[in-house]
């Protein structure tokens, strides 16, 4: 976003010019939404991931005093979806900020002003400010993320709860197998009748299918054959897969594999989600000693919310692509 359209928008109270775009650099993004507080007349829909809560709880607990108090003469309400994990919650001392509830899985950060206005931020290093952001005010992609944001606070749950539930958390299923980690993701897309979700990082998904290559594509040509709607949401541009995809897009003349790329709206992403039928879910992260793991789930809470996710970014980059081409 260069000077001119960020000073247009903040004299404007954030109203002109309709626009959606990628904010570069900690200090337009502060910049932006310490004006937002300033000219909010409602409230405020926020959605905060693990990583993100770290990071304000480390350096802003100052500038969070500061703004609490001006919401509260003002009299603008907020809400809050974060995830509460054993490394923030004793921390967190903020819970006067407004309403606040729970959820496992939240992957990104953003937050919505007055049902109008939408911010979003990516965190590439641990503890250090967002290097890049999204800012729109274009009717069509906010309405898309209220909505989203109330699916996500309608399966929060409350702070108490979620203490509770951190209190008596115990061992979860895991896979670190490579050749188990092959066959469940195998399986998985073999039983995919109506929609894949795939949301990869391109180092994870060029590893899963270094080993299982061909039993994966076969999978693919044949669900597209079959009419099941699959979406692919990668972290940056493989080419390689952009010729697998159109090969298997070739054999047939109706359905199509929808492949987008992220790299300008994701950041520190190192993980593989695969969502099969809102049924069916793996997950696989990298561990610490850099080997894979994967966690299976049928739980459809946790489905849900990687589903809303998954949504976030989808509807992200088809209105950033569309601003790209269109003038508002």
């Amino acid at each position: 976003m260069d000077v001119y359209t960020l000073n247009r928008i903040k004299e404007s109270r954030q109203y002109h010019p309709i626009t959606t775009e990628v904010i570069h650099g900690w200090d337009q993004i502060a910049d932006l939404s310490l004006n937002a507080v300033e000219v909010c007349e409602k409230g405020f829909d926020s959605v905060w991931d693990a990583q993100f809560t770290t990071f304000l709880l480390n350096n802003f607990k100052e500038g969070f005093s500061i703004g609490r108090k001006r919401m509260k003469t003002r009299g603008i309400k907020s809400r809050f979806v974060i995830e509460f994990t054993q490394d923030n919650i004793d921390t967190f001392d903020l819970y006067d900020l407004g309403e606040i509830r729970h959820l496992d899985g939240i992957r990104g950060n953003f937050g919505i002003m007055d049902s109008r206005c939408y911010m979003m931020y990516i965190l590439l290093i641990d503890n250090q400010p967002p290097a890049q952001g999204v800012f729109s005010n274009y009717k069509p992609l906010v309405e898309k993320q209220q909505r989203l944001f109330e699916q996500l606070w309608d399966i929060g749950i409350s702070v108490p709860s979620r203490i509770r539930e951190l209190e008596r958390q115990g061992s979860k299923f895991i896979i670190t197998n490579p050749d188990e980690i092959d066959n469940e993701i195998k399986c998985l897309v073999e039983q995919s009748r109506k929609e894949l979700l795939i949301f990869s990082s391109a180092k994870i998904l060029n590893r899963v299918l270094q080993n299982n290559d061909v039993n994966f594509l076969n999978c693919l040509s044949y669900l597209i054959k079959n009419d099941t709607s699959i979406k692919f949401l990668i972290d940056a541009v493989d080419e390689r897969l952009i010729k697998v995809i159109d090969s298997i897009n070739k054999t047939t003349k109706t359905n199509k594999i929808h492949l987008e790329f992220m790299n300008r709206l994701v950041g520190n992403f190192d993980e593989m989600v695969v969502l099969s039928d809102n049924k069916h879910m793996i997950q696989i992260k990298y561990t610490q000693h850099g080997q894979l793991e994967a966690t299976c789930s049928e739980e459809r809470h946790q489905i849900f919310v990687q589903e809303i996710m998954f949504e976030k970014y989808w509807n992200e980059f088809q209105s950033l692509s569309k601003a790209t081409t269109t003038n508002f």
